[in-house]
């Protein structure tokens, strides 16, 4: 089960609004919920109307003139819409043999406003029972002084909107959800002015993690917008059919995930652990020459982000020559490319003869 909480106002712009579910399409999303849409109502069937018969839809137009969030969900699930104001907006329903309520969240940036996000997420809080929570979208409020890039300059500091934030989180009993990404999912975009904060987040409750605690959350790059994309995701995801076919589906749509990881992380690894090594060298150098503002604890630092990369790149060529008998320490490098060199040797179809020779 894939939800993805993001922040994309411009969504009536016809090339925006194709790159940004050509996004969510690729991540494989379940549940979308956006924030900030700025859709009139009457636009809406422009906008949503090629994605009907496989999505369900609603908004919170009732609540606000122009509406400001969108939910929407594959038709497979069983949800339905519980309420909202015109700051928040809750379905709720059954994933994975669990009761869910899954709410999301605009806050205003003017402070009397939020006031009223508050009063209503704790009316709802005291309906939720049973229920795993989990809250979403962009609160325009840090909880933090850490979460601006002012940090630096002002130093430790609190503001009454944000001691009023997390007296709101405190009552609700909700928290961060562990997450992956930057600590900071908005920019202005000035560079001069330059300023990024946390104010988009993804909050659960304690009954969420109890009944999905494999569940993780990665901020992803804004892309088509100046919000960061908040997605959660879980091995919990509802798939149909027999014990075979539910681990097919499941692993099909992890598919996505591990290749954006591999990308990420471990494509082109031997150039990576080269250039990790050159680093190194480059900084060790630098100290001993003693005309360098780099410590030791720099150093040490440098030095195990090569490490890390070699047993990354020692565990892909085992796999790729299909070695299993050397020992952890044995990061001789020029036995695999020997091995994978001599196994695309005998892989290689050089011949093809016919039946009679």
């Amino acid at each position: 089960m894939i939800i993805c909480f993001w922040n994309v106002r411009g969504i009536n712009n016809v090339l925006k609004r194709g790159k940004i579910f050509k996004r969510l399409e690729n991540l494989g999303v379940n549940i979308i919920c956006f924030i900030e849409t700025r859709v009139r109502s009457c636009n809406v069937s422009n906008v949503v109307g090629a994605f009907v018969d496989e999505w369900n839809f609603e908004a919170n137009y009732q609540y606000i003139e122009g509406g400001r969030l969108w939910i929407l969900w594959n038709k497979r699930l069983s949800l339905s819409v519980i309420g909202g104001c015109d700051k928040a907006l809750s379905i709720r329903g059954d994933i994975s043999g669990h009761s869910v309520v899954i709410t999301a969240i605009y806050g205003s940036n003017n402070s009397e406003s939020r006031r009223g996000l508050w009063d209503y997420l704790r009316s709802l809080e005291s309906e939720i029972d049973h229920y795993s929570w989990v809250l979403g979208g962009d609160f325009n409020v840090i909880a933090d002084a850490q979460e601006s890039s002012d940090y630096d300059l002002l130093g430790l500091h609190s503001s009454a909107d944000m001691e009023e934030f997390k007296d709101c989180l405190e009552d609700l009993e909700v928290h961060d959800h562990p997450f992956t990404g930057p600590l900071f999912t908005w920019s202005n975009k000035q560079d001069e002015t330059y300023l990024a904060r946390k104010l988009d987040r993804i909050l659960t409750n304690s009954q969420w993690l109890l009944d999905f605690p494999d569940s993780c959350v990665e901020f992803k790059a804004p892309g088509a917008s100046d919000h960061c994309l908040g997605v959660r995701e879980s091995w919990l995801m509802h798939c149909e059919g027999n014990a075979m076919q539910i681990m097919f589906n499941k692993l099909k749509k992890l598919n996505h995930v591990l290749k954006e990881l591999n990308m990420n992380y471990f494509s082109d690894i031997s150039a990576r652990v080269t250039t990790k090594r050159a680093e190194l060298e480059s900084v060790q150098l630098s100290i001993l020459s003693g005309d360098s503002h780099f410590g030791v604890e720099e150093e040490n630092k440098v030095h195990a982000d090569p490490v890390d990369l070699e047993v990354a790149e020692l565990e892909f060529y085992r796999q790729k020559t299909k070695i299993h008998w050397l020992q952890e320490g044995d990061l001789s490098i020029k036995i695999f490319h020997h091995k994978v060199a001599l196994q695309k040797m005998k892989n290689t179809i050089r011949v093809i003869k016919s039946e009679d020779g």
